[in-house]
């Protein structure tokens, strides 16, 4: 048996010239680019608010009220408070 009827036994895929080789390709990467370009999008979007202690438009909170806490939908890195003392 030789090579090309090997071929043709074991593959039997048809052959398909340069053009759609090339417009596979092209398929290929431009879905790639579109992925990451989704992804990088999503990753740039800063992070939002989830949910505030007091909750917003409370309106039960006392005039003394010592920690207000806000949480986020992505880690913020750190931690930072502010403090009047």
């Amino acid at each position: 048996m030789t090579k090309k009827q090997i071929k043709k036994t074991y593959c039997n895929l048809p052959e398909i010239g340069w053009q759609k080789k090339v417009a596979l390709i092209f398929f290929v990467l431009a879905s790639f680019m579109l992925i990451c370009s989704l992804r990088n999008e999503a990753e740039a979007q800063g992070p939002t608010v989830v949910s505030t202690s007091p909750a917003n438009g409370a309106t039960d909170v006392p005039g003394n009220q010592a920690v207000v806490s806000v949480t986020f939908s992505k880690p913020m890195g750190g931690g930072y408070s502010i403090s009047s003392n």
